[in-house]
């Protein structure tokens, strides 16, 4: 129940933030910066939707579940980013290159 309910949290922010990237994918230097802002806005409220759903949907999907484990799963995984994020920096050579 708990690993089911944490892999869950997972997917309420893999699934939106893939459906963000594929929307934006490839629109660069096609598009005006205000058309692009504009885009990126529209695509970003697509997520925000999609992971309320997600979430709102989990007690019909997953039966027996633990919120707890739902959130953690959601927070480690969004917090993902930064570490990865960090983790690049640190691994950076001083000039800059690598």
């Amino acid at each position: 129940m708990l690993a089911r309910s944490a892999a869950y949290g997972m997917f309420a922010v893999v699934l939106p933030q893939a459906l963000l990237v594929r929307g934006m994918a490839g629109v660069q230097g096609r598009w005006s910066p205000g058309a692009l802002l504009l885009r990126f806005f529209l695509w970003e409220m697509v997520k925000i939707a999609l992971t309320v759903a997600i979430l709102f949907s989990a007690v019909r999907v997953l039966g027996e579940m633990s919120w707890p484990a739902l959130m953690a799963g959601l927070v480690v995984t969004m917090k993902a980013n930064w570490l990865v994020l960090a983790l690049r920096t640190a691994n950076r050579s001083p000039d800059g290159k690598g």
